[in-house]
C-alpha cells in the first residue's frame, strides 16, 4: 500500500525509480492511490509475483482487503484467503529487460524470500545491492525451504546479514534484516 514505497519515492536519486512488485489487487489499489493522491510520478507498479523462475501460473492466496499476508504459501488459504493465479517473473529477468541496476532491494514475501533470492543471483552478484530482507521462517520451511539454505545463499553471495542497529546476526527469526555485501 506503499508504506515502504512513498518514503522511499521522496529520498532516491532525482533520475532514480522504484518498482514496486504488488501482486496483491486490495494492496495495489490502495499502492496507486496513495502514490497518485501524492503526486508521486517516479514509482512504477509492477503486478507480477517475483520468483525463482519465470512460470504463466502461479498458485497467489490473497486477501479482498489490503494485507501484508498475501503468500504463495499455501497457509494463506487457512487464512481465508482466496486462490488466484499470478504470472511470475525473476528479478534476474526484469532488470535485464530494463537495463538496471539496482542499489536497493526490499523483500518481504511470506516465505518466498528464497526463491526470489534464486531468481535474483545475476543481478545481486552484478550490482552488489543492499538488501532489505523481511524472513518469514514457518513460510520458508512450508514452500519447501529452510532457514539455513537462506543463509548459506547469502554467505555464497558473500553477504552479510545485520538487524536494523547493525549488529551481525543470523536470519533465523520473523523480523526485518539488513543484508550487504561484506
Amino acid at each position: 500500500i506503499g508504506l515502504v514505497t512513498l518514503p522511499l519515492s521522496q529520498v532516491i536519486a532525482k533520475n532514480g525509480k522504484i518498482y514496486a512488485f504488488e501482486p496483491a489487487i486490495a494492496n495495489q489499489i490502495y499502492l496507486t492511490q496513495h502514490l497518485a493522491s501524492n503526486h508521486i510520478h517516479n514509482v512504477e507498479v509492477i503486478t507480477d509475483l517475483v520468483g525463482e523462475s519465470p512460470m504463466e501460473s502461479v498458485e497467489f492466496f490473497e486477501s479482498s482487503k489490503d494485507s501484508g499476508m498475501n503468500t504463495i504459501a499455501p497457509v494463506g488459504s487457512q487464512h481465508g484467503y482466496t486462490s488466484t493465479q499470478k504470472h511470475q517473473i525473476t528479478l534476474d529477468g526484469f532488470c535485464n529487460d530494463r537495463n538496471l541496476s539496482p542499489q536497493v532491494i526490499k523483500i518481504d514475501t511470506e516465505g518466498a524470500e528464497v526463491k526470489i533470492l534464486k531468481g535474483a543471483l545475476d543481478t545481486i552478484r552484478q550490482h552488489k545491492p543492499t538488501i532489505f530482507l523481511s524472513v518469514h521462517p514457518s513460510h520458508i520451511i512450508e514452500l519447501g525451504s529452510t532457514v539455513e539454505e537462506l543463509e548459506k545463499l547469502l554467505e555464497e553471495l558473500d553477504y552479510k546479514v545485520t538487524d536494523l542497529e547493525g549488529k551481525v546476526v543470523r536470519p533465523v527469526e520473523l523480523t526485518e534484516y539488513i543484508v550487504s555485501p561484506k
